[in-house]
């Protein structure tokens, strides 16, 4: 829990091209909450600090009716490699780090007791998601990217809020969604969609860029040089302000969009 609660920060950072300075943590604790528990939850954020080169340099602890954890990150970018949602244009490549769909299968997994070690991809997914900030620095660098953002609401809902920042639409292609052969296996376990996992999972945690159409491939080879995944295109930013998505059968048809709602009533 406490890798996770930074990692999703550190993600925010990743997503417009920057590097992680310091961290401010404050928790709130019932009184009858192990010890133990509470030095596993700052041990988890210390481990993610370490591993993304920051500190965490302040904050409060103090107690609460139940668990809550605010943490506030820091970072820097320099201007030539800082990214917006704002900056896509029609024609510009979509694309997207590593595989859509992993957490949420993982999550379902766990939830239905069916987390077998054949799926550990999808679980440490979900349970300790890998912030892609070298990945974003390198392809900053390639001065190709337009716009990014990190998938943490769902790839469907995320690509909206691009698309709406840059006042453009976007057409993607489901037979380019990059998707694990264990979220396919995962899937068929638990009875759905691993396109619908893909789409409208969330907390995926990956990087989505517009970026310039003819230098979509140094922005491929950009990430893969970093040894950690790959980066796969997926569609095209278009004029049109919709979201479209051209299915396996060749039809294309308006992208229903389904994601995390952080305002939605419970």
């Amino acid at each position: 829990l406490g890798w996770k609660a930074m990692a999703v920060n550190v993600s925010d950072i990743a997503a417009m091209g920057g590097e992680p300075a310091f961290a401010f943590v404050s928790i709130g604790m019932p009184a009858h909450t192990p010890v133990s528990f509470a030095d596993a939850l700052y041990q988890g954020m210390k481990q993610m600090a370490q591993s993304a080169n920051f500190y965490i340099v302040g904050g409060d602890t103090v107690g609460a009716d139940k668990l809550v954890i605010s943490i506030a990150l820091t970072g820097r970018v320099e201007e030539k490699f800082l990214a917006l949602r704002s900056g896509a244009q029609p024609g510009d490549a979509l694309v997207v780090t590593g595989t859509l769909g992993d957490s949420a299968a993982g999550l379902r997994l766990l939830l239905s007791g069916k987390a077998e070690a054949r799926f550990q991809r999808c679980i440490d997914a979900h349970l300790t998601p890998q912030p892609r900030l070298p990945e974003a620095r390198a392809a900053v660098a390639t001065g190709a990217v337009r716009a990014m953002i990190d998938l943490s609401d769902g790839l469907s809902g995320d690509l909206r809020h691009l698309c709406a920042a840059s006042s453009v639409g976007a057409l993607l292609s489901e037979e380019d969604l990059p998707l694990s052969a264990e979220t396919r296996e995962a899937a068929r376990l638990l009875g759905v969609s691993p396109f619908e996992l893909a789409i409208s999972g969330g907390e995926d945690y990956e990087l989505l860029m517009a970026v310039d159409a003819n230098r979509a491939d140094e922005v491929l080879k950009a990430v893969s040089s970093v040894g950690r995944t790959r980066a796969a295109r997926i569609g095209t930013v278009q004029t049109a302000q919709n979201l479209l998505i051209r299915r396996h059968s060749g039809e294309t048809v308006p992208l229903a969009v389904s994601s995390w709602d952080h305002f939605a009533n419970p």
